[in-house]
């Protein structure tokens, strides 16, 4: 099972991307394009497009329809004072679509599959990783075999034999030297890690507790990161 999916689905002129950051990430994101009048296709890593973040009810909503249970559903989303109404409906038995001001896409017969099945899978691993805390200590050790008890005929008490006292070394402070300036984009956020895009590399998620600069929570765009050299290390960036 991954923790991360990225699919495309391309219609004549128009196109979006499904995008899951993390099972433990409630928040499902579709990211809209589409051709230009060069007929060259708007790039979303260059913040171009527009990027929809969808809550799991949403997405529980989206597939009522894809199921046929509904025959359409809308939303209206607000971002920086500009609101996004999103329309999915059936336009026939055949073809369904999504609707924006500026975006719609057409989807047919084996894309309408895929989108159905990926939007169920995401939408299960939510639920269960997404709405779930820590298993307890107890839970963890079910099923685990217990040791065997120690034998303590004839057992003599041992007393522990006193250490001399060593001073503890002062914590070191991190300097600039162990940290880095890195481009990225955001590609998905919890309240405690990013999901940055490196160049060149898969997208990864990094505490932000690591992160020591300015940054826009806006997806999509580049942005400079100073972050410490251990977690970029650790995750293979550098």
């Amino acid at each position: 099972m991954v923790d991360y999916h990225n699919k495309t689905f391309f219609g004549d002129n128009s196109a979006f991307i499904v995008q899951s950051g993390s099972r433990i990430d409630p928040a499902t994101f579709f990211k809209l394009f589409k051709k230009k009048e060069d007929e060259t296709w708007e790039r979303p890593s260059e913040g171009e497009g527009i990027t929809i973040k969808f809550a799991m009810k949403e997405v529980a909503m989206i597939l009522e329809v894809l199921q046929g249970k509904l025959k359409s559903w809308s939303t209206k989303h607000s971002f920086k004072k500009r609101a996004t109404i999103i329309v999915v409906e059936w336009s026939s038995d055949t073809t369904f679509m999504i609707n924006t001001a500026n975006y719609s896409i057409t989807l047919k017969s084996g894309q309408i599959q895929i989108f159905q099945m990926l939007l169920q899978h995401i939408l299960e691993e939510k639920v269960i990783y997404a709405t779930s805390g820590e298993h307890s200590e107890n839970q963890a050790n079910v099923g685990k075999e217990l040791p065997a008890p120690q034998n303590r005929t004839n057992k003599v008490k041992k007393y522990p034999q006193t250490q001399p006292k060593t001073k503890k070394k002062p914590k070191r402070n991190k300097s600039e030297n162990d940290r880095k300036n890195m481009n990225a984009i955001i590609e998905g956020e919890t309240e405690k890690a990013l999901l940055l895009n490196f160049e060149g590399k898969e997208p990864t998620w990094i505490p932000k507790s690591t992160i020591h600069s300015e940054f826009q929570t806006e997806k999509g765009i580049e942005q400079n990161f100073l972050i410490e050299v251990w977690v970029l290390k650790k995750n293979n960036i550098v």
